[in-house]
């Protein structure tokens, strides 16, 4: 018997929105990537007498990270290049020389030249939609670790820098735009806590004089 058009439309109705359904499934299964390019103020202050080495391990300058929210869509944080950038423009901007090498760990591209050696690295990276909190706020927070070895490799110190920030939600938009504004803000939270407490860390390791500028000091930055 042939399909009334009434059975024809209703089958294609049906088949559209199977395709839609599995279209939007695949969709909210695959991560949609941001890609963060933060950056911070470039503080002035007097820089401290002495030559850093400073290592970026691959997992810093590549450093990804999938977050799934209970409700929305799933978000693959690219962080690499701003991790990388931030270190490398607030210690240029603490001491008089930094050499910069690609490694793991202090032994990698020895520089028998430096005075220290730090190891950035990331730990975690956690992030909560308004609409988890159930508040008008996107919420980011970072921790991060710098290993601190002496000029004969000896580690001397370690110090951990957790930031955090927020932004405020906008209506009818995807999360992208507030997301890299609290990361955005959480980056500049970790370069204040970097500025005030890498100086107090390397004097208590007596890598640096207890006479050295203070960092803590009023900033400005350009």
């Amino acid at each position: 018997m042939p399909c009334s058009s009434k059975q024809f439309y209703r089958t294609g109705l049906i088949v559209w929105l199977l395709v839609c359904v599995s279209g939007c499934a695949s969709s909210k299964d695959k991560p949609t990537p941001l890609d963060i390019n933060s950056s911070v103020p470039v503080p002035l202050v007097e820089k401290m007498p002495v030559t850093a080495r400073v290592v970026f391990s691959k997992a810093l300058n590549e450093y990804v990270t999938v977050e799934t929210p209970t409700r929305g869509r799933s978000w693959e944080i690219r962080l690499g290049n701003t991790n990388r950038r931030v270190f490398e423009d607030i210690l240029n901007s603490l001491f008089d020389e930094v050499l910069v090498a690609e490694g793991t760990d202090a032994s990698d591209n020895y520089e028998a030249e430096a005075d220290f050696t730090i190891v950035p690295s990331v730990d975690d990276y956690a992030m909560l939609t308004s609409g988890e909190s159930g508040s008008k706020f996107y919420a980011v927070s970072m921790r991060h670790f710098l290993d601190i070895y002496r000029g004969d490799g000896d580690l001397a110190g370690r110090l951990e820098i957790n930031s955090y920030g927020r932004s405020r939600a906008a209506r009818f938009t995807n999360g992208s735009a507030e997301i890299d504004l609290a990361t955005d803000e959480a980056f500049r939270d970790l370069a204040v806590t970097l500025i005030v407490e890498l100086p107090d860390k390397l004097k208590q390791a007596g890598l640096i004089s207890a006479a050295s500028p203070a960092a803590a000091d009023p900033i400005e930055s350009e």
